[in-house]
């Protein structure tokens, strides 16, 4: 088993490190193919996902649809590639600046 520790990752790796608004899941690092570990939080009715790994800067928010790809819907700067500072930032964007309107055209809502 990988201690994900090792790359970057800090504590919790298996769930949220913070709570979720409704509609919200996730938060946990996965590996998301190739040995590649993102932490991902999801808001399914519309395949919104919040993802980073431990490696980039920035936080992506993007609309997943499966096997029609993947769209940016926005990118969040972070101030570097630590994990705890990218928490905050997906933190303070999910629990506070989160608004789907924004991206009605885009999910035709």
């Amino acid at each position: 088993m990988v201690d994900l520790k090792e790359y970057g990752w800090s504590e919790p790796v298996d769930e949220s490190p913070f709570d979720l608004p409704d509609g919200w899941e996730g938060g946990r690092v996965v590996n998301t193919g190739g040995n590649i570990f993102c932490r991902i939080w999801r808001y399914p009715e519309y395949n919104i996902e919040v993802i980073y790994n431990a490696a980039d800067p920035g936080i992506g928010v993007q609309v997943n649809n499966g096997i029609d790809g993947v769209e940016i819907l926005d990118t969040l700067d972070t101030p570097t590639t630590d994990d705890a500072d990218k928490q905050e930032v997906a933190r303070k964007y999910i629990q506070e600046d989160f608004d789907l309107t924004e991206f009605e055209d885009t999910l035709d809502l």
